[in-house]
């Protein structure tokens, strides 16, 4: 019975320490840093892509670390070195570009951005940016007629009907 009771005692003292938190704690604060980057164009096994990786920072910061690094699918051929960025303005954009090649028709390269402010708080940003393989080639694309732009197409397949849609 003592147990019971000691057991009751330090259920309602954990209640009463979580309930005195602040709700600050739970809430995630949003980060210093947005990443932004040019999707990239679809390509073929093998080929090279190029694309930019663009941080705009939503505060001063003191210091900015990216690391990019290839996930599965491909190699990262440039921009797998950290790259390290000084006294950065609020609204200022640091870029960095990098190369792939894909080894498979899909491929992830992962960013992850560290950033330090003026108070020496650490904060990190990570992106995940998916890079394609064309699964078609030249000869697969359909004739264009005669220059018009208008699209030859013999098939007879039937048309597409919009039906509007019910919210419940």
């Amino acid at each position: 019975m003592k147990l019971m009771n000691r057991l009751c005692v330090l259920l309602v003292s954990c209640l009463i320490t979580a309930c005195s938190q602040s709700t600050m704690v739970q809430a995630k604060p949003s980060g210093p840093i947005v990443i932004e980057y040019d999707i990239p164009k679809n390509s073929a096994i093998g080929e090279t892509v190029t694309t930019t990786l663009r941080f705009v920072a939503k505060s001063y910061l003191q210091q900015l670390v990216v690391t990019v690094s290839p996930d599965r699918g491909l190699t990262l051929e440039s921009g797998a070195d950290q790259q390290v960025f000084t006294n950065i303005e609020t609204g200022a954009v640091s870029e960095v570009q990098i190369s792939v090649i894909l080894s498979d028709s899909k491929g992830y390269v992962a960013v992850a951005a560290e950033t330090t402010d003026t108070n020496g708080r650490i904060r990190h940003a990570n992106k995940m940016i998916k890079f394609m393989a064309s699964d078609f080639d030249a000869t697969q694309l359909k004739t264009i007629d005669g220059g018009t732009g208008n699209n030859v197409d013999d098939s007879a397949g039937e048309q597409l009907i919009l039906m509007p849609a019910e919210v419940d």
